[in-house]
């Protein structure tokens, strides 16, 4: 081994930190620092696999990952990481090769269930896997499961038979009578292949798996035919796709977690909730396979069966609005685009297929705008993030004016230029062309292309926000107003330059005027089904105004009807967080039970459950109730078993209420985890802290000092012994530097002949 420890330790200490901030690019950061220390160090290529998995680059995780199987000699729980990336990419010969690696390690190891949960997740997407069933069939006759060895063999036979191998399945019949002499289903097997019949072949469930699911989209997708610019769809048909993947990968993440509950070789009884999302994920399944198989009615009546019991995804309802819309069903299509457009992933596409129904109904008016809405869309991915929010700010008072002066013949040519512009497989390098060869490109002076098209007569109000700006960069605050006011004259229904009052309002210092003003926008951008719209309002509005409740509230429901119940989570842990620092600790409570029911009903990642449930814990514990945050933190613990303020909290309450005992069998189960962890240096250091805390407690120095001690810290040990010893001898207790020498002695420390030899001398002086 090479390299720097302390700095490997130091960059892995850091990008731990990072991760656990979800910080995750700072953590690659600080990961691939401790790389270079120690090239090929399983630990940190491990941790880099896990924060690009987060990030949702799959390719490069399992990069990672497989750097870190072979560093570490084909560890099994990273080859079962990089099979199911491989099953979350669609790759399933790679995820299959994969998985009967990682069962083969688990094997080796004695980890049976392992072992055979890796074989049989190769035969839940390939059941005519034989080398997954033979080694899943010969593990079980190993162990004395006779039974089921023996329903894996006749189903080996099925496949053999089927494959023109009659003499192999005939042997793999008589090697299940072998294990289970009185098996009818074996007996009739053999009597079926004696006369001749066929055996029935093992299938797979019905519905099929979220892999195979992600696998036939995967296919999909490469029958288009890449463009010159790379790409390979026009919005319409990209966003099609990209719902698709996130249809399968929703599918494959809801049965990786119940496979995660429920065991591979057998059925548990089932809650009504399980039963229920086993039926959304049926429908959703089968809907996705009629749909790559260009089964349009099938896919329909199977994606609307999913959503009635309960589907709500945006990429759900863009595909069922596109397969309406494919079907020649407008209406429909048009309830479920309304749904879609409001996400962020899904807007573009959303807005041009309802522009498409406008015109197909023959309404022009909102043809046109919901089609220059989407140019304005379009327009800002081809500009720096930065300016995205500026320019399509600019789009408003070039609809407003359009929908003003324009007619039907106006319209209808809106329409047609945004479809020529939008509808190729390279619109988004076209629209850079505009911008870069016909207009030009500059930082200060970001102008909608859509101008240019169509020539409209919006320049007066994009001028007066340009003084506004520069009235407000010089801190002319009632200059830049009184402009404000005057624009508004011409254009009284453009948000953004409502938000720049709202913003010099702000500035002159009237909040309350501010606030109104904020929240007008905000409703008004929601009214229209622009929530990203309102939510960036919003959460500029909270930075300037934290302790305006109501606008966290308002921001809170939009998140939520974009679906993004994660953030509005949060949002509302703020929010509990300055009713804590306010003392109102009921407040406080119920904000965090509200916050637990909208996680239960958003099923999001654990790790936000376990936020919820500390500052649950943690107001228990100031109000005293010692029991309930007791029950609190041990369901943290239980998400996050080593989460170290948790483990001191409860060690602390334990301690308060009397327990020691408690407290003492929390410790110990805590350093276990982490010492055989190999986070030795962590663990050392949290029973130090411990002793440091609670100098009262002895049984913790005895864990210290016996059975938790750290080789680490060992000789600092042997000192502080070595100085009590000297010290009794000094003050003539013989006794107790006899008791404190075998202490030592016990430690096997380097110069153990001069304890012995000192430890014979304090005998013989106490027996003298």
């Amino acid at each position: 081994m090479t390299g720097n420890q302390d700095s490997y330790k130091q960059y892995m200490s850091l990008g731990h930190n990072a991760a656990w901030d979800l910080d995750w690019l700072n953590a690659i950061e600080q990961y691939t620092l401790a790389l270079q220390e120690i090239p090929d160090d399983p630990k940190a290529l491990t941790a880099i696999g896990l924060a690009y998995t987060e990030l949702q680059k799959y390719n490069e995780a399992i990069d990672f990952y497989n750097r870190a199987a072979k560093s570490s000699d084909g560890d099994p729980v990273v080859l079962e990481r990089i099979a199911r990336l491989y099953e979350r990419i669609g790759d399933l010969s790679n995820a299959t090769k994969v998985s009967i690696e990682a069962g083969d390690q688990y094997a080796r190891r004695n980890d049976v269930t392992k072992a055979i949960d890796n074989w049989s997740q190769v035969i839940s997407f390939n059941p005519e896997d034989v080398t997954a069933r033979m080694r899943i069939a010969d593990l079980l006759e190993r162990i004395d499961r006779k039974d089921e060895a023996a329903s894996e063999y006749l189903e080996i036979a099925a496949l053999m038979q089927h494959a023109d191998d009659t003499e192999g399945a005939r042997k793999m019949i008589e090697r299940a009578i072998q294990l289970t002499p009185r098996s009818k289903p074996a007996q009739d097997a053999l009597s079926a292949i004696q006369s001749g019949q066929l055996l029935v072949k093992p299938v797979r469930r019905q519905g099929g798996t979220g892999p195979i699911m992600m696998s036939q989209v995967k296919k999909f997708e490469q029958n288009a035919t890449p463009s010159r610019a790379g790409r390979s769809a026009d919005p319409i048909t990209e966003t099609k796709q990209n719902a698709m993947v996130a249809l399968a990968g929703f599918l494959f993440s809801q049965q990786s977690n119940a496979q995660a509950t429920t065991p591979i070789r057998g059925i548990t009884s089932k809650n009504n909730e399980s039963s229920h999302n086993a039926k959304i994920a049926l429908h959703l399944s089968q809907a996705i396979d009629a749909q790559t198989h260009d089964q349009i009615p099938q896919a329909i009546y199977e994606l609307s069966a999913a959503t009635s019991k309960g589907l709500d995804h945006p990429a759900a309802h863009f595909n069922l609005g596109f397969l309406h819309f494919q079907n020649g069903e407008y209406d429909k299509a048009m309830k479920s685009l309304q749904k879609s457009q409001s996400s962020p992933d899904y807007m573009l596409g959303s807005k041009l297929l309802i522009g498409r129904i406008h015109r197909k109904n023959n309404k022009l008016s909102g043809a046109a705008h919901v089609y220059m809405e989407a140019m304005s869309i379009a327009d800002a991915s081809t500009v720096p993030a930065d300016q995205n929010e500026y320019l399509m700010s600019l789009y408003e008072p070039i609809i407003d004016s359009f929908e003003r002066d324009a007619d039907d013949a106006n319209r209808e040519s809106v329409c047609d230029n945004v479809e020529t512009q939008l509808i190729r497989t390279d619109w988004q390098q076209h629209l850079r062309s505009i911008r870069e060869e016909v207009m030009g490109t500059s930082e200060s002076s970001v102008t909608p292309i859509i101008s240019v098209l169509l020539q409209t007569k919006s320049s007066s109000l994009i001028e007066a926000m340009a003084s506004i700006r520069s009235y407000t960069e010089k801190e002319k605050y009632h200059e830049a107003l009184e402009t404000a006011f005057f624009a508004l004259d011409e254009s009284p229904n453009f948000l953004p330059l409502h938000q720049m009052i709202a913003d010099l309002l702000y500035k002159l210092h009237d909040k309350q005027a501010a606030i109104q003003k904020y929240k007008i926008i905000a409703k008004t951008y929601a009214s229209r089904g622009e929530n990203t719209r309102a939510v960036q309002v919003l959460r500029h509005a909270v930075t300037l105004m934290p302790m305006d409740m109501n606008m966290r509230m308002l921001l809170i429901e939009n998140l939520i009807a974009m679906g993004q119940a994660e953030d509005a989570i949060r949002e509302n842990l703020l929010i509990a967080d300055i009713y804590l620092q306010l003392a109102e600790l009921e407040r406080a409570a119920q904000i965090c039970q509200d916050s637990m029911r909208l996680y239960q009903k958003s099923k999001g990642p654990q790790r936000l459950e376990a936020e919820i449930l500390r500052r649950l814990a943690d107001i228990d514990t100031q109000r005293l109730d010692w029991r309930q945050a007791l029950h609190n933190y041990g369901r943290v613990k239980s998400i996050q078993p080593d989460d170290e303020k948790t483990r001191k909290a409860l060690v602390d309450i334990y301690y308060h209420l009397g327990q020691v005992d408690d407290a003492l069998t929390e410790i110990k189960d805590f350093m276990s985890l982490l010492v055989n962890a190999g986070q030795s240096t962590r663990a050392t250091g949290f029973l130090e802290m411990l002793n440091r805390e609670y100098p009262d407690k002895p049984d913790l120095q005895a864990l210290l000092e016996g059975e938790f001690q750290i080789p680490a810290t060992q000789s600092k040990t042997i000192e502080e012994l070595d100085m009590l010893g000297e010290d009794l001898m000094k003050k003539g207790d013989t006794a107790g530097a006899i008791a404190v020498i075998e202490q030592i002695l016990s430690m096997n420390p380097a110069n153990s002949p001069d304890y012995q030899s000192l430890l014979t001398q304090l005998k013989n002086n106490l027996s003298g």
